[in-house]
């Protein structure tokens, strides 16, 4: 099953896209596919 995230945009230390990179930390280690897509990325985040 894959569950996915969507936000308009990510910053890096931003307490948002830190939850969002949990939930997509947690959800893998149970199986899930996940990814977060948003339309806003900084370079350093779009390696994650």
């Amino acid at each position: 099953m894959r569950i996915n995230q969507f936000h308009s945009g990510t910053a890096s230390g931003d307490a948002i896209t830190n939850q969002m990179l949990l939930i997509q930390e947690l959800l893998r280690t149970r199986g899930y596919e996940s990814d977060i897509y948003a339309e806003r990325i900084p370079a350093q985040l779009k390696k994650k």
